[in-house]
Order: structure tokens, then C-alpha cells, then sequence
């Protein structure tokens, strides 16, 4: 009796893992991506600002979507060394 509740409390302990992970990725998810539920491998990690220095444009793909892209657009000077920042709200 003590191996099956043994197999069985592995098991539920997966499973906890497993919820876990999931939770992980979707928080991940949710405060990475932008409108339309958009990734992307290097503008999801550019820094927020309250006062940004930088927009994120959409569009510039083609008239059917196949190559939907969105664009980092400077929205001031943005002097050499100085850190590119958007607003996520």
C-alpha cells in the first residue's frame, strides 16, 4: 500500500509542477507581449518608462498580415549610450 500512495503523491507532485510552470509562462507571457498577444524575441525585453523616449509602431507588413511586424520608433533625440525605453500602458 505504502508504494502505491508513494506513486500516487509523485505523481500529484508533478502535476504541481507542472500547474506551476504554467502559471510561470503565462505571467511571462502576459507582461511580454503586446497588442494581438505579439513575442518578440528582442523588442519584449526594451525597458518602460513613465517619460519614454521611444514608441512601438505596428504595421509595415504586408496588406494580408503574413509578414505583421512592429517597428521601435524613436520619439525624441536619443543621444549615443542613452538607454531606448517605451511605455507598456
Amino acid at each position: 500500500m505504502a508504494a502505491k500512495e508513494s506513486a500516487l503523491s509523485s505523481l500529484l507532485q508533478k502535476m504541481d509542477d507542472s500547474n506551476e510552470l504554467m502559471m510561470k509562462l503565462l505571467l511571462i507571457y502576459s507582461c511580454n507581449a503586446f497588442e494581438g498577444g505579439r513575442i518578440y524575441n528582442r523588442l519584449s525585453r526594451v525597458n518602460h518608462s513613465c517619460n519614454p523616449n521611444a514608441v512601438v509602431a505596428e504595421g509595415g507588413g504586408s496588406s494580408d498580415g503574413a509578414n505583421d511586424v512592429s517597428v521601435l520608433k524613436a520619439a525624441c533625440a536619443i543621444a549615443p549610450g542613452d538607454e531606448i525605453n517605451i511605455s507598456y500602458l
